[in-house]
């Protein structure tokens, strides 16, 4: 039933956003987890110890259009699996569409099969990734950084990549202090947990926030980098409608493993009718909020499921629920920190990096 419901499309106009009209598809793509009882580790092996996956897990890897709020891709994976080598990944995005992924997805190969091909890309860079100024001569990155006095960001091109030299756009900001006080603490937790300390290099690294991308300045500045990229958030707020708001990785232990899986692949089925229904209702609305509109669509179920014999009826409730969502489910505009859609609407707004 899944693979029927996966085959359907569902995607709204695209909206009339300048920034994200500049491409003919805007990608962001991420997995979550969700643990299985012990019994599915054959057919969903987790990864166990430290990283808290169990011996059963499965990971749900999602590719979504911001442009038309359409899931392109979804797919079912062992939890096990490796991010940066799902099949997620496979195919190539259409030429002038840009793709954003996180640091799991890194690969250079990608990035360049894709430049290849006339698609853009904006990612974080990876640490460790050999940095070349365009002549190809390798450059010291943390001494370029501490040259860099003035403010406003490094903005240079660089070739990615000693075998690859994939020729890319760098774009380095210096983050507050405040900001850099939290990663380093961040670092040192975490290396504790391993008995170890952060090194020098690690700990100065968290000064600075990076990003690469093949956009050339003609296309977007910098600010527009940043912003694009901070869109891949909106992939997390998803996943937590699905799993907070529609409970979709809980399970009740006193039903038969069978039980708990047919629960699981119907709540996914119904996560996903339910974005079609958030996508015809709220979508063409720049200060949606999906996850209030998701409740004002809870309330309405019983009034849906009852017209669902008759399309006009139908149709009628879904116009009513729209104007309900309209009213309720918006996000109001904020003179300081601005949400999402008004750094979109306005890149120069943006004031911090996390």
């Amino acid at each position: 039933m899944l693979a029927r419901v996966l085959q359907t499309t569902v995607a709204a106009l695209p909206v009339d956003t300048p920034l994200l009209k500049k491409f003919t598809a805007v990608f962001v793509g991420d997995s979550t987890t969700v643990l299985l009882p012990d019994e599915c580790a054959a057919e969903f092996s987790g990864c166990g110890g430290t990283s808290n996956s169990g011996k059963a897990a499965l990971k749900i890897q999602v590719v979504w259009n911001l442009c038309t709020g359409s899931l392109t891709r979804l797919l079912i994976e062992p939890g096990r699996s490796s991010d940066a080598k799902s099949p997620a990944l496979e195919a190539t995005p259409p030429v002038g569409s840009l793709s954003i992924w996180d640091l799991g997805y890194f690969c250079l190969k990608r990035f360049q099969a894709w430049t290849a091909q006339g698609a853009f890309w904006i990612a974080r860079w990876q640490p460790g990734t050999v940095v070349l100024d365009p002549d190809g001569r390798p450059w010291d990155l943390r001494a370029r950084l501490r040259q860099h006095l003035w403010e406003g960001p490094l903005d240079i091109a660089v070739l990615l990549g000693s075998e690859q030299r994939v020729p890319s756009r760098l774009i380095a900001l210096r983050a507050p202090q405040e900001v850099a006080a939290r990663r380093r603490h961040k670092a040192y937790e975490k290396a504790q947990k391993s008995g170890r300390t952060p090194t020098a290099e690690h700990l100065e690294w968290c000064n600075w926030t990076l990003f690469v991308t093949n956009c050339p300045p003609s296309l977007l500045t910098w600010q527009e980098v940043v912003v694009l990229y901070r869109s891949r958030w909106q992939i997390e707020l998803l996943f937590k409608l699905w799993k907070s708001n529609n409970q979709l990785a809980a399970h009740a232990e006193n039903k038969s493993v069978n039980r708990q899986m047919a629960e699981f692949w119907t709540k996914l089925i119904g996560v996903i009718v339910q974005h079609w229904l958030l996508l015809t209702t709220t979508w063409l609305d720049h200060r949606r909020s999906l996850m209030r509109a998701a409740g004002v669509l809870h309330d309405w179920l019983t009034l849906l499921m009852d017209a669902l014999d008759d399309r006009d009826r139908l149709s009628d409730k879904l116009t009513r629920m729209q104007a309900a969502i309209a009213a309720i489910a918006r996000i109001n505009i904020r003179k300081k920190k601005p949400s999402w859609f008004q750094l979109l609407l306005n890149p120069q707004l943006l004031e911090f990096i996390y």
